[in-house]
C-alpha cells in the first residue's frame, strides 16, 4: 500500500494500471476521506483561534463538531461517486473503454498528492501565524482591515505565499496523476484523460448556470 502511495506519484500509469489488474477497490473510500480531511485543514489556522476570544465564544458543542464531520465526509463521498459516474459518462463519449469500477479507482488513487499534503498542512494548521484581525461590527469594516494589516508582519506573509504556491503545486499535480489514470484506463491519450476530468469538473457549474438562466 505504501509503496503505491509513493509510486504514483512519480510513475502514475504504471502503477494505476497494476491497481487495476489487482481490483483494490476496497481502498476507495480510506482514499476519499484521507483527501477530504487533507482539504479540510487546509486554511485552518489554530493559531488565529487560540487568540481570538470570540472565535472561542463561538465554538460548537463536541457533539455538533462530530456531526458537521460525519456529514463533510459522507457528503465527499457521494460528490466523489457522482464525479466518477460522470467521468465514466464522459470518457465513454470520448471513445474510452473503461468500466465504472476501473474509473473509480483511477480518480481515487489521483487523490495521493492531496493526500501527501497532510505531511505539511497539520504543522501549518498548527503552528503558522496567521492573520489577527479585532471584531469591530459590520459597519466598521476600515477597522477590520487596518488590524488585519496591522498584524501581517513579513513572517506572515511569506508563509501565506509558500503555502498558497506548494496548494497550487500539490492541486495541479492531482489533476495531472487523474489526467494520466484516465487516459489509461479509458485507453485513450492523456490530452482526452485531461478533457474527460475538466468535463466532470466544470459540470457542477454548467448544471447550476442552466438552472440560474431556465429559472430566470
Amino acid at each position: 500500500m505504501w509503496a503505491l502511495l509513493a509510486m504514483i506519484l512519480v510513475r502514475p500509469r504504471e502503477t494505476i494500471r497494476s491497481i487495476v489488474t489487482e481490483s483494490r477497490s476496497r481502498a476507495i473510500v480510506p482514499l476519499v476521506l484521507l483527501a477530504t480531511a487533507s482539504a479540510a485543514i487546509r486554511d485552518v489556522r489554530w493559531q488565529a483561534y487560540r487568540h481570538s476570544p470570540e472565535l472561542h465564544s463561538m465554538t460548537p458543542s463536541g457533539w455538533i463538531i462530530a456531526c458537521v464531520l460525519v456529514g463533510v465526509f459522507v457528503a465527499a463521498l457521494l460528490f466523489f461517486y457522482a464525479i466518477a459516474f460522470a467521468a465514466w459518462g464522459v470518457g465513454r463519449l470520448l471513445g474510452g473503454s473503461s468500466e465504472q469500477r476501473t474509473v473509480r479507482l483511477a480518480l481515487a488513487w489521483s487523490l495521493v498528492p492531496i493526500i501527501w499534503a497532510l505531511l505539511y498542512r497539520i504543522p501549518v494548521a498548527l503552528f503558522a501565524p496567521s492573520i489577527q484581525a479585532r471584531s469591530a461590527g459590520i459597519g466598521d469594516l476600515i477597522t477590520v482591515f487596518r488590524s488585519m494589516a496591522a498584524s501581517m508582519s513579513a513572517s506572515v506573509v511569506v508563509t501565506a505565499v509558500i503555502v498558497a504556491v506548494v496548494n497550487l503545486a500539490v492541486a495541479l499535480w492531482a489533476a495531472v496523476i487523474a489526467s494520466v489514470a484516465l487516459s489509461e484506463v479509458n485507453r485513450f491519450s492523456i490530452w482526452r484523460g485531461a478533457a474527460t476530468l475538466g468535463f466532470c469538473l466544470l459540470a457542477p457549474l454548467i448544471v447550476a448556470a442552466a438552472f440560474v438562466i431556465s429559472r430566470g
